[in-house]
């Protein structure tokens, strides 16, 4: 009998760990993660009966570099497109404004926080598990944020195996011990599943990578 994964991707925690990756290899970014072939690669890891489900990837648009940097929203709305097309369930969050105060001079500091990431992760984990989607479910991740969301899933469905994926260099002890197993995406292998530019879509769509300004 089919054992059914679902995996939970946190974006950005995804994001930077590609970047580290593509510096430890020395070749730069490794470019547009195919996270279907990615993920489908560690399948095997998780038993012989072990079929995808669904991958579903948290992630928010920064809108608010847009006037320093307009490529990089440009970028990123054309990978969501690229993952949606591919057959990855995307789920958008926000970027909110924070104030803070400087302790040393008083100073107001503006800044952006990635908001609702982990609770949305958390939520739809619940609802996954709520409905029987799965027989495995898999958070990609080293955040400590998803620490509750994991306790919940295992103490509320004990029958369903939670896993966690640690990208490169995002491991967490804690995450681990709450784990009934875990994996760790390796550097190599980000390199080695990456969209081709151009890519072409299974509805006859071309993407193109646009270009880093």
């Amino acid at each position: 009998m089919a054992h059914r994964v679902i995996f939970l991707v946190d974006g950005f925690n995804l994001h930077f760990s590609a970047r580290e990756a593509g510096k430890a290899l020395g070749r730069g970014h490794p470019g547009w993660l195919d996270l279907r072939s990615l993920l489908r690669g560690y399948l095997s890891v998780l038993g012989k009966e072990a079929r995808l489900q669904g991958i579903h990837y948290f992630t928010a648009i920064p809108f608010h570099v847009h006037r320093h940097d307009p490529f990089a929203v440009r970028q990123h709305s054309a990978y969501l497109g690229a993952l949606e097309g591919t057959g990855v369930t995307v789920h958008v969050a926000s970027f909110k404004r924070k104030e803070t105060t400087c302790p040393h001079c008083g100073a107001t500091i503006r800044r952006h926080e990635e908001k609702e990431t982990d609770v949305s992760i958390g939520v739809l984990a619940m609802e996954l598990l709520f409905f029987a989607a799965c027989d495995t479910l898999v958070f990609v991740s080293g955040d400590t944020d998803l620490a509750p969301a994991l306790r919940a899933a295992k103490r509320l469905f004990p029958q369903v195996r939670i896993c966690v994926a640690f990208p490169h260099g995002r491991f967490n002890a804690e995450l681990q011990q709450l784990a009934d197993f875990s994996i760790r995406l390796r550097a190599a292998q980000y390199a080695r599943h990456t969209f081709p530019d151009p890519l072409q879509l299974p509805d006859g769509r071309v993407l193109r990578r646009p270009p880093a300004g």
